[in-house]
Formats: structure tokens, C-alpha cells, sequence
């Protein structure tokens, strides 16, 4: 099935260059003079298609910067920065508008802020939400203080004792996720609104849900056109499961969202405040969005915040918890400086811990838990910013001088 699949992109691919050739050429005259990462780069973007399809984009890009410069050329019109100055601080400061691809990530056909193409809504829409995701009020909040407590000690914790007495694998980027996902929704929703993975079977098969929905965004943003087409001709695709999986995930967040409209309504509540929906709410109200459109645009933008705030951080905390088990001695100086901070350390103590924000640091450098092909992953391995980048080395954190250490941290 796979052979023929691949059989049949190349095909198309092969046509739809061919005719891209014939009656266009390479009509991206600015770009022409920046250096190419392949000889089809100036005439398609499906040879980069096919690496992502293949999980080799990340490898074969940074390859090409370091052959090729900070700035190549990927596609008719499209390039690959790894370079600050001149680079990533001139496009995400230069008002440049978003391309077509975001439209894909549309939830319930509402565009989430990360899939606004224009600067304008962009920017009206983060400000909506920049109080109550800022870090000041994250560790000053009560809520969330609430929240964290009862995820960890009352579900995590008991899990894990449970663990280390029966000695059995675990999968620990399932529960780190399913963690995340318990705190992130207990915070956006409020805590009898949120999900509860980690202790609830039931609720934890859904997890798998995120996981299998999200499988086919590939043949859905990348290769739309062969998508169909291949559907035509009676070729699937797309996964058996993946739309009724994203059903469920719509399901979830929709009625996460009625639970928490509902406690906004009732005062008498004993359910913790659903902080981000809440905030959310009102902004959309002041900014007088149309009643028929309130609660869709809400859940459509609550569903895209869940989905990257506990797959992200999951990926974080597994490559962590990976490196830290193949440094013991590390291990072991952590747990040093967190006793250091007593039984009821507050989020600012727990924030300027220097071991552990150079574990967290180090881990985000290597393993950088971003969705999609950013340039973050060549960027974190600039040698002359960090000296065999391909090491996790926390302590470069701590040994930098005020200088480099600004240097890194761009």
C-alpha cells in the first residue's frame, strides 16, 4: 500500500513540476539569488513535501544551512532562516503575513489566533489572553496554585507510589501528557470542568484521540489537491479513525466549555474559576463578536491551546526525565537544590533555582518541543553559540558570563 502511495505522488509530483516548468520557470526573480537546498527548490515544494512525509525535513534543512548559510532557498517562494539579526528578528518584526497553510488548522471552521493569516486579528486576539497566560500572573495565581496541588498530590503522586511498589514499565510520555492535559484544561476550564487522565481509564482512552486526530495533518495541509485525488481514484490516504478522532476531541472541548459557561453562571459553585475561558469570554464580548459566532469562536480557540499547551510540554518533560535517568549525578544535585526550598516553596523560589532552570533550558535547546519544521531546531544548534551543540550539557547554562548568556538565550 505504502509503495503505491509513493508511486502515486511521485507521478503527480512529476506532472505538476513538469507543467510548472513549462509555463512558469523560476518566476521568483527576488529569491534567485539566495542559494538553493535542492536543485527542484526554484520550481516545486514537493520535494520538501515528500521529506516531511518521510521525517527527514529537520535533518535534510540543517544540512543545507550548514553547507549552504543561515538563508536558503526551499521552495518557489519559500526560505529557511536560522539567523537572528537580518533573520527571524526581521520577519517576526516586520508585520509579515501569514501564508495559506495556517488556514488548515481550523477548528469547528473557526480560525484560532494560530491560524489567523493577518497581522491585525492576530495580535487582537493574543492580547485577549496575554494577562492570564503572562508568567506574573501564572505564579501569583491561587487558582492555579489549587490546581496544581490537587493534580499532583492527589492524582500524580498516589500513581506513582503505585509504580515504584509493583516495578512495572510505564510509559511515561502518555502520563506526562495526560498530566499536562489535567492541568492545562483544569486552568483553562476550572478544575471540576478539566479533564482527568490521569486517574480516570475511560478518560484516558480519549488521550489516544489528540494523538490519531492530529496523524493526518499531513496529507491535509501539505497535499490537499493529491488528497482528493487520490481519493477519486478510490486510494485512502488518510487513516481509517483519524476524522471520528477529531470529532471527539471537538466533542471534549465543547463540552469542557459548556461545563465552564455554566459555573460562570453559578456563583454558588464550589468549582475552582475557569480562568482562561472566563477571560476569554469577556474579551470577545467587549470586542462585540456576534452572539451566534461567541461560543464557537471560544471552544475553536480552547481546542488549538489544548492541543499544543500538554503535547509540547509533554515532549519536554519526557526528554528531561530521559537525560536526568542517564545522569544520575545530576539527579541527585537536583533533588539537593529542591530541598533547599522547604515543604511550600512559592512559583518565584521554584523559578530561580539555577540547576534546574539549566536542565529546562538545555532540554528546550536540544529537544525543542515546537510543532511543524521551525527553524528552531537548526538554531539550537548553532556551534558558535553552543559548542557541540548535539550535547546535552546543562551546565553550559550555568558556566555563561552575562554576555553569552544573552547570546543563548535568543
Amino acid at each position: 500500500m505504502l509503495s503505491l502511495i509513493a508511486l502515486f505522488m511521485v507521478i503527480i509530483s512529476t506532472f505538476l513540476l513538469f507543467l510548472r516548468y513549462l509555463f512558469s520557470g523560476d518566476s521568483s526573480s527576488l529569491l534567485s539569488a539566495i542559494p538553493t537546498s535542492h536543485f527542484l527548490a526554484p520550481y516545486t515544494r514537493y520535494w520538501l513535501v515528500w521529506l516531511k512525509g518521510t521525517g527527514c525535513e529537520h535533518r535534510v534543512r540543517h544540512a543545507a544551512h550548514a553547507r549552504l548559510g543561515p538563508i536558503v532557498r526551499i521552495g518557489p517562494n519559500e526560505i529557511s532562516v536560522t539567523c537572528i539579526e537580518n533573520g527571524v528578528q526581521t520577519i517576526y518584526g516586520g508585520s509579515f503575513e501569514k501564508a495559506a497553510w495556517y488556514l488548515n488548522f481550523q477548528n469547528y471552521g473557526q480560525p484560532s489566533m494560530f491560524a489567523m493569516g493577518h497581522n491585525k486579528p492576530h495580535s487582537e486576539r493574543k492580547c485577549m489572553l496575554t494577562h492570564v497566560c503572562s508568567k506574573s500572573y501564572i505564579q501569583n495565581s491561587p487558582e492555579l496554585n489549587e490546581i496544581i496541588h490537587h493534580v499532583l498530590s492527589e492524582r500524580l503522586l498516589p500513581k506513582m507510589r503505585t509504580w515504584a511498589k509493583n516495578g512495572v514499565p510505564i510509559n511515561v510520555h502518555e502520563e506526562n501528557k495526560a498530566c499536562i492535559m489535567d492541568l492545562t484544561t483544569a486552568y483553562f476550564f476550572g478544575l471540576g470542568n478539566g479533564t482527568n487522565f490521569v486517574q480516570d481509564p475511560a478518560q484516558t482512552a480519549l488521550l489516544k484521540n489528540f494523538e490519531l486526530g492530529m496523524s493526518g495533518l499531513f496529507w491535509i495541509a501539505e497535499v490537499p489537491g493529491i488528497t482528493k485525488l487520490a481519493g477519486i481514484f478510490g486510494i485512502k490516504l488518510i487513516a481509517d479513525g483519524v476524522f471520528q478522532s477529531y470529532q471527539l476531541m471537538e466533542d471534549l472541548c465543547t463540552n469542557m466549555c459548556k461545563s465552564a459557561k455554566s459555573n460562570l453562571s453559578n456563583e454558588s459553585t464550589n468549582k475552582a474559576h475557569p480562568t482562561v475561558y472566563a477571560q476569554l469570554r469577556s474579551k470577545l464580548e467587549e470586542a462585540k463578536i456576534p452572539s451566534e459566532l461567541l461560543d464557537v469562536t471560544i471552544v475553536a480557540e480552547m481546542l488549538d491551546h489544548i492541543q499544543a499547551g500538554h503535547e509540547g510540554t509533554g515532549i519536554t518533560l519526557t526528554f528531561l526525565m530521559c537525560e536526568l535517568s542517564r545522569n544520575p549525578t545530576l539527579m541527585v544535585q537536583l533533588r539537593e537544590e529542591l530541598a533547599t526550598l522547604g515543604t511550600s516553596p512559592s512559583a518565584q523560589s521554584i523559578d530561580n533555582l539555577p540547576l534546574l532552570d539549566a536542565l529546562l533550558m538545555e532540554t528546550m535547546r536540544l529537544y525543542p518541543g515546537s510543532f511543524g519544521p521551525a527553524s528552531v531546531y537548526s538554531l539550537h544548534r548553532n556551534p558558535k553559540v553552543f559548542p557541540d551543540p548535539e550535547e546535552w550539557r546543562p551546565e553550559r547554562w550555568i558556566e555563561a558570563s552575562g554576555e553569552k548568556k544573552k547570546e543563548m538565550m535568543k
